[in-house]
């Protein structure tokens, strides 16, 4: 098949997708129907704590990652664990919160005993620099969390965005991708639900288990271009992660990659990668702010959810 019957294959398969999805659901906090204003916008939610610190009063000034996939397989955890030890190794302060409640991946990945069975919230040192936490975390938690560090890394499992806040708030949503065309339909209707919630994403697009750069190029250039076409959101490219044994060797053995093996070629791409995710000097008001920005967009109608497009 060539590369326009793929391509014109993909789009069908999308439009397919987007007929069978179900109506976006309100965001957490929201209830159906509960608008207010004339100007259409949802009702504004009560805030737990005053912007600028977070429940411990802390000053909350870390960014939050969301790493999202649309298929289990797609390398989104092991990625997040790649991420998460690169950025403490380089000397920030890094938690990476995996959210997924049917495994516990990430702490094996990172070091820690996979039979271990933490409290929902309850960090655990890695490594000096990185921590991690399970469990479908409040926003109080997760802004005492961002006090006092650098980056949380946010590996989404298999949560809709319906039902994550922090997934919608986040600085940055680092879509995982492999090169399967279902791969590519599934994590664009994560997307659209996402657009769903909020009008504007910052999205970088990393893919996974590539055979050759222009493959990365070429499935990057799909998804962009769905997402531009289907909900007017526009993807910037982080880079690809090259299909690699050693990754595979490393799982099987509870270990990290970027630890286990720090000079095999996924380990370098994912150090190219990071460098397209957050720049060596880079500050922002972090995820707390973001939150509460969201949540004032909210009650103006600035950033109320999109049924239609």
């Amino acid at each position: 098949m060539s590369m326009d019957d793929q391509a014109r294959a993909l789009r069908e398969l999308v439009q397919t997708q987007m007929a069978t999805l179900p109506a976006p659901k309100p965001p957490p906090g929201r209830e159906a129907g509960s608008r207010a204003g004339a100007g259409g916008g949802w009702a504004r939610p009560q805030p737990l704590v005053q912007p600028g610190g977070g429940p411990s009063g802390k000053a909350c000034r870390a960014r939050l990652m969301a790493v999202i996939g649309g298929r289990p397989g797609g390398g989104r955890t092991v990625l997040s664990v790649a991420l998460a030890s690169l950025w403490a190794a380089s000397g920030r302060e890094v938690v990476l919160v995996d959210a997924d409640p049917r495994g516990r991946d990430a702490m094996a990945l990172s070091g820690i005993g996979p039979l271990m069975a933490p409290e929902p919230g309850q960090l655990m040192n890695a490594v000096p620099g990185y921590a991690i936490c399970t469990g479908m975390l409040g926003r109080d938690v997760l802004a005492d969390l961002a006090a006092g560090r650098d980056v949380l890394v946010l590996d989404t499992g298999r949560t809709p965005p319906e039902e994550s806040v922090p997934m919608v708030t986040a600085d940055r949503h680092v879509v995982v991708l492999t090169p399967k065309p279902m791969d590519i339909v599934d994590s664009f209707a994560l997307v659209q639900a996402l657009a769903s919630q909020r009008r504007q994403l910052d999205l970088r697009v990393v893919v996974n288990r590539t055979n050759a750069v222009e493959e990365g190029r070429k499935v990057f250039t799909r998804f962009d271009g769905l997402c531009r076409r289907y909900l007017a959101q526009s993807c910037r490219y982080a880079g690809r992660v090259r299909e690699d044994s050693y990754v595979t060797m490393a799982s099987e053995a509870h270990r990290g990659f970027m630890t286990a093996y720090p000079r095999c070629p996924a380990a370098r791409d994912v150090r190219a990668v990071s460098r397209g995710l957050i720049s060596h000097g880079e500050s922002g008001r972090g995820f707390w702010h973001q939150m509460m920005t969201w949540w004032r967009g909210v009650a103006t109608g600035a950033d109320k959810p999109i049924t239609s497009r």
